[in-house]
């Protein structure tokens, strides 16, 4: 009698065993099966490209940056150029360079906004007020007819649509600007399909071609693309643009602090940003008109640490395709 139990015991552990197994099995081979054979999860990820949207025609198209770089490659390889730095420019006429109005005193607060009364001088000309009807922001020159700023800036994060009508103040002070007439609406956007996707901050970035060469006249910032993260780290950095608390988004203002951690495509820093200074430049304070970063926003959960879109090779190599 004992034997028998026993035996029918062994029996029924021995059928929900198998049943288990089965069970299992089948559940690796559905999951297999929707990442594709010999795929890993990572590789799911989407692969990143860079769009451009033409006004004119309302067509998005996707710009070969594997070419570009062959191109760029070809071109300035024999040139002794640093391909991962892009030159300022300062136009040769009266337009005067600001050598005393970033000057920082060694005692300065990092918790203060500065404002830029005197705006007739470069970098302060290359600074533009976006005005749109999603409200307003900050961007710069970066080429003749060249703005950069934060694709957010220009697009809405709700439905990805693009703002039509919006337009660039270059120097724009105190409801004037610099020189009368001074500003410019768009053509063309170029931006990274990831923002679409997933509207993440290292992503959060737009190069927008105007439909007028105000470089030229306002001059434009320079660029550089670091290699590591650890040259970043603890850059003595500043922020300028137009922010809304302060000025109600008419006046220049820039902000001090330093960066804390450095990512990939990103850097977090305690140089406090406010609205309206989204897609502002942010420079080294000793280098004032080379960009290092573009302005982006706070953390909601995290109190006096600002966020910094990192200027990467692939926004440097698509900015000197287009200058």
């Amino acid at each position: 009698m004992k034997n028998n139990f026993v035996f029918k015991l062994v029996t029924t552990l021995l059928i929900i065993l198998m049943f288990s197994l089965s069970i299992s099995i089948f559940s690796v081979s559905a999951t297999t099966e929707e990442i594709t054979e010999n795929q890993t999860v990572e590789e799911v990820v989407q692969e990143e490209k860079i769009l451009m949207y033409d006004a004119e025609t309302g067509e998005t198209t996707e710009i070969d940056m594997e070419q570009i770089r062959q191109n760029i490659i070809m071109t300035y390889s024999n040139n002794n150029i640093q391909l991962n730095r892009l030159p300022a420019y300062i136009p040769n006429s009266n337009l005067e360079i600001n050598n005393g109005e970033y000057d920082i005193a060694p005692n300065a607060s990092s918790s203060d906004f500065h404002l830029i009364s005197e705006i007739n001088a470069f970098p302060n000309t290359a600074i533009c007020r976006v005005g749109s009807n999603g409200g307003n922001g900050s961007g710069f020159l970066i080429g003749p007819n060249l703005l950069l700023t934060n694709a957010h800036c220009v697009m809405n994060e709700k439905d990805n649509s693009i703002y039509a009508e919006w337009i660039a103040y270059p120097g724009f002070n105190n409801k004037d600007v610099y020189e009368p007439g001074m500003q410019a609406g768009w053509s063309k956007i170029i931006y990274s399909s990831n923002w679409l996707n997933s509207h993440s901050d290292e992503d959060d970035w737009c190069l927008c071609i105007l439909q007028e060469d105000l470089g030229n006249k306002m001059g434009y910032f320079g660029a550089v693309a670091y290699g590591t993260e650890a040259e970043m780290n603890n850059l003595e950095v500043r922020a300028v643009g137009y922010p809304d608390e302060y000025g109600d988004s008419y006046d220049q203002y820039y902000t001090l602090g330093r960066i804390k951690t450095t990512f990939s495509g990103k850097f977090d820093m305690t140089t406090p940003l406010a609205d309206g200074m989204s897609g502002g430049p942010i420079t080294t304070t000793a280098d004032t008109g080379t960009i290092i970063g573009i302005a982006k926003g706070n953390y909601k959960y995290r109190p006096n640490t600002y966020i910094g879109v990192r200027i990467t090779q692939t926004i440097i190599d698509v900015i000197r395709t287009y200058r």
